[in-house]
């Protein structure tokens, strides 16, 4: 069975994706390596990463997902993965990817979190 990463890379080439969807600590768990993968700067993220990461944030961070989602969180999962998604592309400098949507991403966000990142990011 191909990795979360590996499946999350399939969704952005064949724009669809899979049909059981993710689980969401695996989910966590790639968006988390992503960003320490980006700020230890050991190596640039490969392209196909950075697609990833502005995919989710082009689909409002809505993937479909499978089993519990930990909800202790001060926003809805899909802000979370937004969240993650921005903070990682950040870290590795690819903000270029998302920057037409950071607009979108700020008026639509729930949550004052994600609100202050969009802000941050947009300024800087």
């Amino acid at each position: 069975m191909p990795s979360t990463r590996e499946q999350l890379r399939r969704m952005v080439e064949e724009r669809e994706a899979p049909s059981r969807g993710f689980a969401w600590d695996a989910l966590m768990q790639v968006l988390a390596e992503l960003e320490a993968a980006a700020v230890s700067g050991a190596l640039p993220l490969e392209a196909e990463d950075v697609g990833v990461l502005a995919d989710l944030v082009a689909r409002r961070g809505r993937v479909p997902l499978h089993g519990a989602v930990a909800v202790p969180h001060c926003m809805p999962p899909e802000e979370v993965i937004l969240y993650r998604a921005l903070k990682a592309l950040e870290a590795a400098e690819r903000l270029d990817c998302v920057r037409e949507l950071l607009p979108r991403v700020g008026r639509e966000a729930d949550s004052p979190a994600l609100r202050e990142l969009v802000r941050q990011l947009q300024s800087a």
